[in-house]
C-alpha cells in the first residue's frame, strides 16, 4: 500500500489534509471500516481498511503523526507495537492526558522516498 501526494504533507502547507489513496490500487484507498467508531470510554477505536478513493480517509502529518482530518483521531499501531502482522487503527484519545499516553507507542510513521508508509523506528515494514 502506498499513498500518494508525498510532498505536501506537513501541516503547515496542507491544512485541508491528503487523501490517503493508494497508487498501488489505484480507484482504492485507506478508509475507516466503521460509520461509528468502538468507544472504550477515555477512547474510541476505529478500523482501517481498503475501500473506494472517493471514501479516503483524509490525513495531516506533521513530520511523526498522521491525525485524521474529520475527527482528530490519530493513526496507530493498534497493540502500540510496530510488529509484522500487527494492525494499525485509529484512536481518538477523550483526554489530554490518554492522548499523550496513546502518542508514546505505535504511533509514529515517516513517509518513505518512494511514498509507502513505515513506523519510524521499523523503515524495514510498511502499511499495508
Amino acid at each position: 500500500i502506498i499513498a500518494q501526494g508525498r510532498r505536501g504533507w506537513h501541516t503547515s502547507l496542507h491544512h485541508e489534509g491528503v487523501a490517503l489513496e493508494l497508487s498501488s490500487h489505484p480507484g482504492h484507498a485507506i478508509v475507516k471500516e466503521l460509520d461509528r467508531p468502538f468507544d472504550l470510554g477515555l477512547y474510541s477505536v476505529n478500523s482501517l481498511g481498503i475501500g473506494p478513493a472517493e471514501d479516503a480517509m483524509k490525513v495531516l502529518y506533521d513530520g511523526k503523526y498522521f491525525t485524521s482530518c474529520d475527527d482528530g483521531a490519530i493513526i496507530r499501531m493498534s497493540t502500540g507495537i510496530s510488529k509484522l502482522g500487527n494492525i494499525a487503527v485509529t484512536v481518538r484519545p477523550r483526554k489530554k492526558i490518554v492522548r499523550s499516553m496513546l502518542l508514546s507507542h505505535g504511533c509514529n510513521f515517516v513517509i518513505n522516498e518512494e511514498g509507502s508508509v513505515s513506523p519510524m523506528n521499523h523503515p524495514n515494514l510498511a502499511l499495508g
